[in-house]
């Protein structure tokens, strides 16, 4: 119990700063960016109201992509700036930290969704998603950010200078350009596909589109297979923290004051300062 109070409250410190002044414009400008367009793409296809309903309610749930980002993103920052070895000394000091960072992103992420949510009955006036359908996509969104925050914390443990970072980041907008909001996944070819048959953000984009009532030929096989989808995101949570448990004993055990001088010196040579 000491240890979840101590993590809610790093969380609360770690998404003050993200909602007031300039972390408030890193917030909102990603969320009005992807609704207009989505706005200016749905104009310029024959079946404006379907196409900006399927997007927007795929990108509601598959935006928990940015949730390993985001993570991970903080993760590599804590390493970087010594946080996760002053972590490491405090009694459950790694796991006060993880939690925290979990809350915190999960959070942050999930703020964005619901202001994309709202901003769009606002930015798209066509849009047939009706307002009875908000609760339960939020509640999807919010199990989708869950189910992706293992991924973040596998990410950020291996990112240990510049350039895998930089490749972590690419695989997950990769990952977030074809997890089948934008393009219906039937369109890309099988070897990109499976793997997001696999990981859980199709299937986040799949439980929102499935909620709001958009029809199924956007869909892997042309049809909707909630229960599957539910099933896989659930899996992603319980087995992903488990891993994700073994992962940063051995992660957390290589944070000394020797890695992180290496890891230090090894960023500034890879940026060249």
């Amino acid at each position: 119990m000491k240890v979840l109070k101590a993590a809610l409250r790093q969380a609360a410190s770690d998404i003050r700063p993200q909602l007031v002044g300039v972390g408030l414009f890193m917030v909102l400008g990603p969320v009005l960016f992807i609704v207009v367009m989505v706005r200016q793409a749905s104009q310029e296809m024959i079946e404006q109201t379907a196409t900006s309903s399927v997007v927007l309610a795929g990108l509601v749930g598959s935006f928990s992509t940015f949730v390993v980002m985001q993570i991970a993103a903080e993760f590599y920052s804590d390493r970087l700036g010594g946080a996760l070895v002053r972590a490491r000394m405090l009694p459950n000091g790694s796991w006060v930290w993880a939690i925290g960072k979990t809350f915190s992103c999960v959070g942050v992420v999930f703020i964005m969704q619901t202001l994309m949510l709202f901003a769009a009955f606002f930015i798209l006036p066509n849009l047939v998603i009706s307002w009875s359908r908000i609760i339960p996509m939020l509640v999807i969104a919010l199990l989708s950010n869950i189910a992706a925050a293992p991924l973040g914390l596998v990410f950020g443990a291996f990112m240990r200078g510049a350039y895998s970072q930089l490749i972590g980041y690419a695989i997950v907008l990769a990952l977030f350009v074809t997890n089948g909001s934008y393009f219906s996944i039937g369109d890309f070819p099988r070897w990109i596909q499976i793997p997001q048959l696999i990981l859980p953000f199709y299937w986040s984009g799949h439980l929102s589109r499935w909620i709001s009532d958009n029809p199924a030929q956007w869909e892997y096989g042309g049809e909707f297979t909630p229960v599957l989808a539910v099933g896989v995101l659930l899996t992603w949570i319980i087995v992903g923290f488990i891993v994700v448990i073994a992962l940063l004993r051995y992660s957390f055990r290589k944070e000394t004051f020797g890695s992180l001088a290496n890891i230090q010196s090894k960023t500034r040579a890879q940026i060249g300062i």
